[in-house]
């Protein structure tokens, strides 16, 4: 059996289950290919420089991820609250519940001169 050199390394580079194998999109991007919006499906938090945020795969394509912005934080922290911060099961019963769509609206420009894109929650 030979070491799986390319497997170890994209696993490495990816630092998280959500995001390995699959390409990033942006939520500029999947705003504009999915108007009406995508359903995540699974989640993980990552940490950076600036804290920790969260990432996401979705239903529409399974080889995609994208990362999310201050609204989506909020409502993967609040998910959180309900599984005691446990992000791998949220996330597996997330998964398992079907996910939840969402959609992103027209972005705006926030008191401080930042430009960031409401999200809204499909209610089923």
């Amino acid at each position: 059996m030979s070491f799986n050199f390319a497997g170890v390394a994209n696993k490495a580079v990816a630092n998280s289950f959500v995001r390995e194998g699959r390409e990033q999109i942006t939520i500029e991007q999947l705003a504009e290919d999915y108007p009406n919006g995508v359903t995540i499906t699974e989640f993980d938090m990552l940490k950076s420089k600036d804290g920790v945020f969260p990432t996401f795969a979705y239903a529409e394509d399974v080889n995609k991820y994208f990362n999310g912005n201050t609204s989506l934080k909020s409502i993967v922290d609040a998910w959180l609250a309900g599984f005691e911060g446990d992000v791998e099961r949220c996330s597996n019963e997330l998964k398992r519940s079907g996910g939840v769509k969402i959609r992103f609206k027209q972005k705006q420009r926030t008191s401080n001169g930042y430009w960031f894109t409401p999200v809204e929650v499909v209610m089923r």
